[in-house]
């Protein structure tokens, strides 16, 4: 029986919105066993207001709402500052074609899949991209954390160049300290141009050991 993965070592929320998937008790149910708490909505105006009130970790939303489009749903999603961090998968039956996996991965869908597709991989998708989301707010963290850093060594070593400028003396009774500033100076340099993470920075990190991969590898 495999372990439950480490970035779902607490209860997640899922939010299902619109009930004409295949299977769909099934889905329910691994869910459930798996320790999300499973919330509904039918509709997408319904769905929204749960949405902002759950802030559930993972939507799963049928392209085929009523009301508005699931399109139009994905947008108000992903434009609210309460929701936008949630995972994002839209199920499709009839409207599983090219321009509708277009429209949903360019409103923000971090997925678009069949109703037909098997449980278990509709549930390893669903677990991949909530990894996915952990990684990169794990990236997003320690890039901001290393600006910081840079910052904070930059106000040093122009303040160490301030004070030693009123003793010309010192750099030549201690060419340690001026080659260490000038070192510093020269790696900030760098760091003030840092260029935006590539999209490979913020692929998952490796998965610990004591975890079974299959079920993330099945989905990737």
């Amino acid at each position: 029986m495999n372990k439950t993965p480490y970035f779902l070592s607490v209860r997640r929320k899922v939010l299902i919105v619109g009930g004409q998937f295949e299977r769909f008790a099934d889905l329910v149910r691994t869910f459930d066993r798996n320790d999300f708490e499973v919330l509904f909505a039918n509709s997408g105006s319904e769905g929204l207001r749960a949405a902002r009130v759950e802030r559930p970790n993972l939507i799963l939303c049928d392209l085929g709402l009523p009301e508005f489009s699931a399109i139009e749903f994905c947008r108000e999603i992903r434009n609210d500052i309460l929701t936008s961090s949630s995972a994002f998968i839209m199920l499709s039956r009839r409207y599983h074609n090219r321009q509708n996996i277009t429209e949903a991965l360019a409103a923000g869908a971090d997925d678009c899949l069949p109703h037909e597709a098997e449980v278990e991989f509709l549930f390893a998708k669903s677990l991949w991209q909530l990894h996915r989301l952990v990684s990169e707010a794990e990236n997003r963290e320690a890039n901001e954390a290393f600006v910081r850093r840079s910052q904070v060594l930059s106000e040093i070593v122009e303040h160490l160049a301030e004070q030693t400028a009123g003793y010309p003396g010192l750099s030549e009774a201690n060419p340690l300290l001026h080659d260490v500033l000038e070192s510093i100076a020269a790696l900030l340099s760098e760091s003030r141009g840092i260029a935006r993470p590539s999209k490979k920075a913020f692929e998952p990190s490796p998965l610990p050991q004591t975890y079974d991969h299959s079920v993330i590898e099945f989905a990737m």
